[in-house]
C-alpha cells in the first residue's frame, strides 16, 4: 500500500457544478472511486476548469493536458493518463483491483473497455455524479 501524500489523483471540477467539497463532486471520476473503494491513500487534487475549453495549466501536470493524470511519486514518479491506463496500473501493484478468477477478470476487463470505449453519447448528456 502506498504511505500518504506519494499518490496523487488530479481530477476535474467543472466551474458550473457545485463546490469540489460535496462528496458527490468529489468522487465523480471512476479512478477515485476505485482508490477510494480499495482504500489505498491518495491525495485528491481538483483542477478547476470552464466547459468546453482545454486548459494550458494542465499540461504542467499531464501529458496530454487533460485529466484524470495519476502521479505516482512511490513509483519513480510514473505518470499515468487516461482513466482506464490507470485502473490497469493499480492493478499491477493492488491485485485486488480485478477478480482473481481468470474467466471473471477477462469479464471485467471485458465490461471495462467495453465502458471507456462506448456510449460517448449517453457519457456527454449524463454526468459521473456518483459518491461512496
Amino acid at each position: 500500500m502506498h504511505s500518504p501524500g506519494r499518490l496523487h489523483c488530479h481530477c476535474r471540477w467543472e466551474t458550473k457544478t457545485q463546490p469540489p467539497w460535496q462528496p458527490s463532486e468529489r468522487l465523480k471520476h471512476a479512478e477515485a472511486v476505485l482508490l477510494t473503494a480499495l482504500d489505498i491513500p491518495f491525495t485528491e487534487k481538483l483542477q478547476l476548469f470552464k466547459p468546453g475549453q482545454r486548459q494550458p495549466a494542465f499540461a504542467a501536470f499531464s501529458p496530454t493536458a487533460k485529466v484524470p493524470c495519476l502521479h505516482d511519486h512511490s513509483a519513480g514518479d510514473a505518470v499515468v493518463w487516461d482513466s482506464l491506463a490507470i485502473v490497469e496500473y493499480l492493478a499491477e501493484r493492488h491485485p485486488a483491483v480485478w477478480p482473481a478468477a481468470p474467466a471473471a477478470r477477462a469479464w471485467a476487463r471485458c465490461a471495462a473497455a467495453e465502458m471507456h470505449s462506448s456510449f460517448a453519447a449517453i457519457r456527454d448528456e449524463c454526468s459521473m455524479n456518483v459518491a461512496l
